[in-house]
């Protein structure tokens, strides 16, 4: 925290576009580091979309940054998976560059990023003390 996030290039998987932390300059972004198979990464995806919704009209954007599941037999079950669990932000194909660039050791990993790319919270798991804060300092930075 208090530090510049690092830079990414990922694939978005619904779109097959390449999405780069650079688009989304000057915007706050919630970074997600999760997997389908992660439990807590299943628990978080309610509250993080129902954030997207909630901040929508103030430009927050939520990436789901996915370094495991973009094997085939993965990307088939994905669109079940998103459907069931009601996830309406992105899902971004990443490597393990990425995660070793923003010090991913646990999932679901979070990064709060501020309108001039600085990191304000990060979080390993997800519990409803962690979403709480994450929506007070939403309030405060949009």
């Amino acid at each position: 925290e208090g530090s510049q996030a690092p830079t990414f290039v990922g694939l978005n998987f619904r779109t097959n576009d390449s999405i780069r932390s650079e688009q989304f300059k000057n915007k706050v972004v919630i970074l997600d580091f999760w997997y389908k198979d992660c439990f807590p990464c299943i628990k978080s995806i309610p509250f993080l979309s129902k954030l997207y919704e909630k901040y929508a009209k103030e430009d927050l954007v939520v990436l789901g940054l996915n370094p495991f599941d973009h094997k085939e037999e993965n990307r088939k079950k994905l669109p079940a998976f998103i459907e069931i669990n009601e996830m309406n932000y992105p899902t971004v194909f990443v490597d393990k560059k990425v995660t070793t660039a923003f010090n991913v050791y646990g999932y679901p990993t979070f990064y709060l990023i501020d309108q001039e790319g600085e990191i304000i919270f990060s979080e390993m798991g997800y519990s409803e003390e962690n979403a709480a804060k994450i929506d007070s300092l939403l309030e405060l930075v949009l």
